[in-house]
């Protein structure tokens, strides 16, 4: 007889999450255009496995950046997971032995690119 998991969350759907974002945009001498963001992401506990016994906590994040458009270039500053918050981006069991495949911690670059 195969396990009964009725009540039980489902795995990998949060009940709450959201995400909001704050956007700067000014023009600078010389026709630059200095470019800024804020966002948050907040995601609740969820469940990685149907039985529910894996769990991964909420988790806040929180990215960034700041840049400068000129002449159909850019370049801009960025973070993401800016608060460093530790999270398990997956779980999973191998041949009984139970895993965790963590997030990426802070991240911090630079991107000069093309702007078509």
């Amino acid at each position: 007889m195969g396990a009964v998991y009725t009540g039980n969350d489902l795995p990998f759907a949060p009940r709450h999450s959201f995400s909001v974002g704050l956007r700067f945009e000014r023009e600078l001498d010389a026709g630059a255009v200095l470019k800024a963001g804020l966002d948050y992401t907040f995601r609740s506990s969820y469940a990685f496995t149907a039985d529910n016994a894996y769990r991964q906590a909420s988790t806040h994040l929180v990215d960034a950046h700041v840049g400068v458009e000129k002449d159909g270039w850019s370049a801009s500053l960025w973070a993401k997971n800016l608060t460093d918050e530790r999270y398990l981006k997956n779980y999973f069991s191998y041949s009984g032995t139970d895993m965790g495949v963590a997030a990426p911690g802070r991240t911090i670059g630079i991107t000069l690119a093309r702007v078509w």
